[in-house]
């Protein structure tokens, strides 16, 4: 069996036990402390558990990122990378209207939005918005908006980073014939 002491203290020092203690749970701010002295002057001290409510969370970084997450346009986007971003955007913001969230969710939230938002596919990088584009390409320009159209096409799938070499050497064939239409545009001008 366990020797256990008890010391007995005398009054001054029962004050300033209770002053230390207080004087801690005051600077720290965090939670307050009960003391209360039993009948054979042992101090007794209890310290009450922090609830989840009254824990200061910062929610700074996690609406910083829903902001450039509206900033967002989902026409620049896939359609399948854009539905990812909007289902984290709406967790985000649900965790933002919680009151009593902890801050373990609100930095998980911000990572899981971070990483939806560089997960986003640009069209341009798509390969199927590609073929697209070189569809809408018009063979034998004869205006100046036709060539302004494939001259931008061509720029389009050169400079994604998923076009094939196929795709590459169509655009610079475009913007060839472009060159050819100016060209002949100009000297049927002069």
């Amino acid at each position: 069996m366990a020797n256990s002491q008890h010391f007995n203290l005398k009054r001054t020092n029962k004050n300033w036990i209770k002053l230390a203690v207080t004087s801690f749970a005051v600077c720290a701010g965090m939670v307050t402390f009960n003391i209360t002295t039993s009948a054979n002057s042992l101090v007794e001290v209890q310290v009450p558990t922090a609830q989840a409510s009254k824990v200061k969370t910062n929610k700074r970084s996690l609406q910083t990122q829903v902001n450039c997450a509206h900033n967002l346009r989902a026409s620049a986007y896939t359609a399948a990378s854009f539905a990812d971003l909007t289902v984290e955007l709406s967790n985000a913001e649900t965790i933002l209207a919680t009151p009593n969230t902890t801050q373990k969710t609100i930095n998980r939230a911000v990572v899981t939005l971070r990483h939806a938002i560089l997960n986003l596919v640009a069209k341009f990088d798509d390969p199927t918005y590609l073929v697209d584009q070189l569809g809408k390409v018009i063979n034998n320009p004869t205006t100046l908006a036709e060539m302004q159209k494939n001259n931008y096409l061509s720029k389009v799938i050169l400079a994604s980073k998923a076009s094939t070499a196929q795709q590459r050497q169509r655009a610079t064939e475009i913007m060839y014939q472009n060159a050819i239409a100016i060209i002949n545009l100009r000297s049927n001008q002069a």
